[in-house]
């Protein structure tokens, strides 16, 4: 008896595992989301959050949820009215979990601060929270419920963030960027199998590429220019591990293949332009600094020449489902309009912005959405003005300063980097950068970087004399 009991702890102490949690996590969204029970599976998820605040010191398998957790939805985002006690829920068993680590755990927090681990970024996200209330204040009829969501929404991601920078002591440097990068790496698969899955389900290739052609890929948390972009994002870590594992790191590769073809496949321009920008830079960095410079430059060229030899064999099809792409260009898009209409609201509204609740549902015709202009610096001048604009310079600047411009641990810091500047570089051509999951996601991925900081990088000065001050008082 005490040793069935023995192993069922050895069990559950492997599947409990973070690394093994994160699989585990990307199981349950792509099951309960191809057999369309995503309600009852996200449920599951929020329960598992629960558990994890309540019975672990650490939080980073939370993380893991958090990251993934929207690509479970099976229904079409845009008729999810009638689901509204779901977020309530959601919201609720996450807050009774965080409640409950607190009471439990007692995390201690004052050293966040006297110990420099509260940085550039965690600041800047902090005071995101500032221009999002004070956006619209000089325009009148403003609605207060909506300024105070967007308050609201930028304020508990800044506390969330501190909470898991206090709670997150066991994973240090080097372990949380490979956490979040095997994060990166499960939703990526997790995506892919989901448009795999969609395609399948069309039953023939006459279909697929009916299906190409007008750009109807409907996953339910994502339609094409939802879904490329955040899987062009977790593609830089499938290249991490196509150079880190020696002896199977030709497999990675191929995924990253298979990621690109379906990003492809999405006719997403913007996305499709800068991953296929990126994509021979990512190819010749592997083959500098893989492990195994010979198999992976093998599998390398064969996934070249397979692609060549598909798209010469079906070029009567590839012609068909590209063809629209391919002579429209960048033209007849709709942005330009969506461009001038942002000015204009800048020029009239310079200095906070014409604020969050501007035309509030005008666009998506659901009375909720923010008016989308498409572009994240136009988006900031129009809603928040110069003064969001300076709050985000610090934002953006503290975000790849951390990345780019620090030494230590070199190579997995760069791969969450392209993963990021991928998408915010889709981000100036679509809406994506400001949607509440994908904001979330791009935080956890600069949390990891600011996780792996020393104690003396990225401290701005002036907040650096009020530490020693503090320190001396």
């Amino acid at each position: 008896m005490e040793e069935k009991a023995l192993n069922l702890k050895k069990f559950l102490e492997v599947i409990t595992s973070e690394n093994i949690f994160v699989w585990i996590i990307g199981a349950i969204i792509i099951t309960f989301w191809a057999v369309d029970l995503w309600i009852i599976g996200l449920l599951l998820i929020c329960i598992m959050i629960a558990g994890s605040l309540f019975f672990y010191k650490d939080t980073s398998r939370v993380l893991a949820i958090l990251f993934m957790f929207v690509l479970i939805i099976s229904a079409n985002r845009h008729k999810l009215g009638g689901f509204s006690y779901i977020l309530f829920v959601s919201i609720g068993l996450l807050l009774l979990g965080i409640i409950t680590h607190l009471i439990r755990f007692k995390p201690k927090f004052r050293h966040l601060f006297t110990e420099k681990k509260v940085k550039g970024f965690s600041l800047s996200l902090l005071f995101l929270c500032v221009p999002a209330i004070l956006g619209g204040i000089t325009r009148k009829g403003s609605n207060f419920l909506v300024v105070l969501v967007a308050f609201a929404f930028f304020a508990v991601i800044g506390v969330c963030y501190l909470f898991f920078l206090a709670t997150t002591e066991t994973k240090k440097g080097e372990d949380m960027l490979r956490y979040v990068l095997l994060i990166m790496l499960v939703a990526g698969i997790v995506m892919s199998l989901q448009i795999i899955i969609y395609y399948a389900r069309l039953g023939s290739v006459d279909k697929i590429i009916q299906c190409i052609q007008t750009k109807d890929l409907r996953l339910g948390w994502a339609s094409n220019n939802n879904v490329a972009p955040f899987l062009s994002l977790t593609l830089p870590s499938t290249f991490y591990y196509a150079m880190k594992k020696k002896h199977y790191g030709f497999l990675f590769i191929i995924l990253a293949f298979i990621e690109y073809i379906l990003i492809f496949s999405t006719r997403s321009r913007g996305a499709i332009i800068f991953t296929s920008l990126a994509f021979p830079f990512m190819l010749c960095y592997v083959m500098a600094k893989s492990e195994n410079k010979t198999t992976n430059g093998i599998t390398i060229s064969l996934c070249i020449c397979l692609g060549f030899l598909g798209i010469a064999l079906n070029g009567e099809n590839f012609i068909i489902a590209f063809e629209k792409m391919f002579e429209t260009g960048l033209d007849g898009n709709g942005r330009l309009s969506l461009y001038q209409e942002a000015i204009k609201t800048f020029k009239e509204y310079p200095i906070f912005g014409a604020g969050w609740d501007y035309r509030l549902g005008e666009m998506a015709g659901d009375g909720y959405t923010p008016y989308w202009y498409h572009n994240t610096v136009l988006q900031v001048l129009a809603n928040m003005g110069i003064f969001g604009l300076i709050f985000y310079v610090f934002f953006f600047f503290w975000r790849y300063y951390s990345c780019l411009f620090t030494k230590n641990y070199r190579m997995p810091k760069l791969a969450i980097a392209a993963g990021l500047l991928l998408f915010e570089l889709y981000g100036m051509v679509d809406v994506n950068f400001f949607g509440p999951t994908f904001f979330i996601s791009m935080v956890i991925m600069s949390f990891a970087i600011e996780k792996s900081l020393d104690s003396n990088q990225c401290n701005p000065y002036l907040y650096t004399k009020l530490i020693n001050k503090l320190k001396k008082g």
